[in-house]
C-alpha cells in the first residue's frame, strides 16, 4: 500500500557501462469490494428467526467484518468467512424494514456497503 519508489540497474557488461534509471512512483491503492445483502426467509413471520448473509467480493483475500444496519440503527455484526458474513434476528417488528451490510474493510480492502434490502415480515 501506499508509494513506491521503482529503478532498475543494468550492471553492464565488456562493452556497455552500468546504468540506472530515473525513478518513477507506482501508487499501490487498497482493492475495491463490493457487498451484496440476502435474506432467509423473506418474508418471514412475526418472531421468525431471518438469517442476513452478506456476500463481499472478491472474497479471496478479504477478511474482517460486516455490519447489519436496520435503517441507521446497528443490528449486529459478523466475520467473513470464505468472503460472505452472517447475522440472525429474530426482533423485527411487523411491517417492511431497510436492512444494509456494511463491509468494514481491512488492510488491502476497501470499505464498501450493500444496496437496500427490504425484508417483510408478515
Amino acid at each position: 500500500m501506499g508509494n513506491h519508489s521503482i529503478t532498475a540497474t543494468y550492471n553492464g557488461d565488456v562493452n556497455d557501462a552500468p546504468s540506472t534509471s530515473s525513478a518513477i512512483t507506482q501508487i499501490v491503492g487498497k482493492t475495491t469490494t463490493s457487498t451484496t445483502l440476502y435474506s432467509k426467509p423473506n418474508p418471514s413471520a412475526l418472531n421468525q428467526s431471518v438469517t442476513f448473509e452478506a456476500k463481499v467480493t472478491p472474497s479471496s483475500a478479504t477478511t474482517g467484518t460486516v455490519t447489519f444496519y436496520h435503517g441507521s440503527t446497528v443490528m449486529g455484526a459478523g466475520t467473513l468467512s470464505g468472503g460472505n458474513a452472517t447475522l440472525a434476528v429474530s426482533t423485527l417488528s411487523a411491517g417492511g424494514h431497510s436492512i444494509t451490510g456494511v463491509y468494514n474493510g481491512d488492510t488491502d480492502d476497501s470499505q464498501s456497503t450493500s444496496p437496500i434490502l427490504t425484508q417483510v415480515v408478515e
